[in-house]
């Protein structure tokens, strides 16, 4: 990972409480107005430093920088996989140059950490001259290209489109998740083959045991335990002309409210595969359709919950969900997996877990009955002066 990172700190001698300061004019400043003036100059200038800051934080790569050719890993190995949080100017487009060594596969994939619309498109270059090869457009949401390229220049470019936000000199630049692999073709598809997926695709199993929910206790699932470590797969099918995802499997929880306890859960689903062969594999958590189909997502909908890649070859889903009946759906994008790859294993791994949020119970989480006030109260006290009382 290539973060850019700066810091800056400031550091001063508070002044005695008598200090004053006096001009020849005799003019005088207590010290709270003469403290208020310092923090409007310190706050003027913090921000000055930070527009500056966000604009020599140039994306990825460093101050200045425009390719990815020096970097030692793509130098000494001839591909690379970077991921991590990542800043870009919503002032200006983003262009970020590469080149192919020969025949190779290349996936690219980012994500706006705020309410930002970014576009993903990439180029080849000849001379000066762009042809674009494939763009990238959703609305709000990660963008992502697969594409299998021959050995030459390219250049992808990150455009802003636009923000939930009515100032744009507050956002000068917006961290996002980015993740790029690019490796060989011939290489890549020698190591699909050298994979053992068993006896061919393994999906995880079609229903899981939700009912510790209903008496408190946690849903924890893995398929990387011993007990589960069945050779779990998918076997690649590319559909360049697919408009809509490919929804493999769905699993239906209902979250209760309990009495007395949270209404609140921590839902965390991480579905791992190879970012580059396997990153077209996504997770979508929805409220349950009456016919239990697949969900309609719609912009600005906040019922539906997108995985992010949190961690590199890691796709997540982390949050907290209310009571309810919802869908888990494990879903592939046919059109970002690559030709060459086709009819090959791609191993998978799932981790889910559900567990209500225990914090302390208020008039709005807590309906259970208040303590008596007085155990003088009728019913409460027998006429021969013995109480016993359970609740």
């Amino acid at each position: 990972q290539h973060r850019l990172t700066h810091s800056f700190t400031h550091s001063s001698s508070p002044p005695p409480p008598s200090y004053s300061v006096t001009s020849s004019s005799s003019f005088s400043l207590s010290l709270p107005v003469t403290l208020l003036l310092s923090l409007l100059l310190l706050s003027f200038l913090h921000g000055s430093v930070e527009a500056v800051r966000c604009r020599e934080e140039r994306f990825l790569v460093g101050p200045g920088a425009a390719s990815f050719a020096e970097l030692p890993e793509y130098t000494l190995g001839g591909e690379l996989h970077l991921h991590g949080n990542y800043r870009v100017p919503l002032d200006e487009d983003t262009d970020i140059k590469f080149e192919a060594k020969e025949d190779s596969l290349l996936r690219i994939y980012l994500a706006p950490m705020r309410e930002v619309d970014l576009d993903l498109y990439l180029f080849s270059l000849t001379g000066d001259v762009e042809t674009q090869l494939a763009r990238s457009i959703s609305l709000y949401r990660e963008e992502m290209i697969s594409q299998e390229i021959p050995a030459g220049n390219y250049l992808f470019r990150v455009v802003p489109v636009g923000t939930g936000f009515d100032d744009l000199s507050q956002l000068d630049c917006e961290s996002i998740l980015f993740e790029f692999a690019l490796a060989p073709k011939q290489r890549t598809i020698e190591r699909a083959d050298s994979v053992d997926c068993g006896q061919g695709q393994l999906l995880f199993p079609h229903s899981f045991d939700f009912s510790p929910l209903s008496v408190g206790d946690a849903f924890e699932y893995s398929s990387l335990e011993k007990r589960n470590s069945a050779h779990y797969n998918i076997v690649s099918q590319y559909d360049e002309s697919a408009t809509s995802a490919q929804y493999i499997e769905g699993y239906t929880f209902d979250l209760e409210r309990r009495p007395g306890h949270s209404p609140l859960y921590h839902v965390s689903v991480t579905l791992g595969s190879d970012f580059l062969t396997g990153g077209s594999l996504r997770l979508l958590l929805a409220p349950t359709a009456e016919d239990m189909a697949p969900p309609h997502c719609f912009l600005f909908d906040d019922t539906c919950k997108f995985g992010t890649n949190i961690v590199s070859n890691l796709h997540t889903i982390d949050t907290v969900l209310g009571p309810g009946n919802f869908t888990l759906w494990v879903y592939d994008l046919q059109n970002k997996r690559f030709a060459s790859l086709d009819n090959k294993c791609n191993p998978l791994s799932l981790e889910f877990t559900i567990e209500e949020l225990h914090h302390e119970a208020s008039l709005l989480s807590c309906v259970a009955e208040r303590l008596p006030k007085s155990l003088n109260a009728p019913g409460f006290m027998a006429d021969n002066g013995r109480l016993h009382y359970s609740d």
